[in-house]
């Protein structure tokens, strides 16, 4: 990732945020998935599902047979194998072995911004609801923190969110207030303000 994100600064290409470098390198990588029986077009659905399971059940790494489970959910009634798929996206060193067998994000960001996808595209405030409610226990905060960040810096309207933040727990803690600034900076890094 540091060796992509080197040369995209050699040629001039800063990211504007966070939320566009992760886009960035996630998509180019996804773009390299082969087009055959429609996995190309399943493959972001596959991670922002895997990434999201993990997360919501807070698992460093998942068991195979549950990946191989999650992208049948999503493969649909493509023709694909699932393990093509799961292997698709270990070549592109998007997941990586953990042992035999279990899979993981090889990188933890990557992992917090397929899920932020994953809830950007279910667009369910129930679930954010959900999520924020437990930000009084410093588990959970830091469990969320990296995911809420980046799903503020990609939202139309990032203050609903951030307002559930704000009022989800007593700010008189420190962590949910640079919760609530690091969801603030990505806001003004991806210049995301509504109209």
């Amino acid at each position: 990732m540091l060796v992509q994100m080197v040369r995209r600064a050699k040629n001039g290409d800063l990211p504007q945020s966070r939320v566009s470098l992760l886009r960035d390198l996630v998509e180019s990588k996804i773009s390299k998935v082969t087009q055959r029986r429609g996995q190309q077009a399943r493959a972001l659905d596959t991670l922002y599902e895997l990434a999201y399971q993990m997360q919501r059940q807070n698992l460093p790494t998942l068991p195979v047979k549950d990946a191989l489970a999650t992208i049948a959910k999503v493969r649909d009634n493509r023709e694909y194998a699932l393990e093509e798929m799961l292997d698709e996206l270990i070549e592109l060193d998007l997941i990586a072995r953990a042992g035999n067998d279990a899979v993981r994000f090889l990188y933890p960001q990557y992992q917090a911004y397929c899920t932020a996808q994953y809830l950007l595209r279910q667009n369910n405030p129930k679930i954010w609801e959900e999520i924020t409610a437990g930000l009084g226990r410093i588990t959970h905060l830091r469990r969320w923190n990296d995911t809420l960040t980046l799903l503020c810096g990609l939202l139309d309207d990032p203050f609903v969110l951030l307002e559930k933040i704000a009022y989800a727990t007593s700010l008189k803690d420190g962590e949910q207030v640079y919760l609530a600034a690091r969801c603030l900076l990505e806001i003004r890094q991806t210049e995301n303000y509504p109209t």
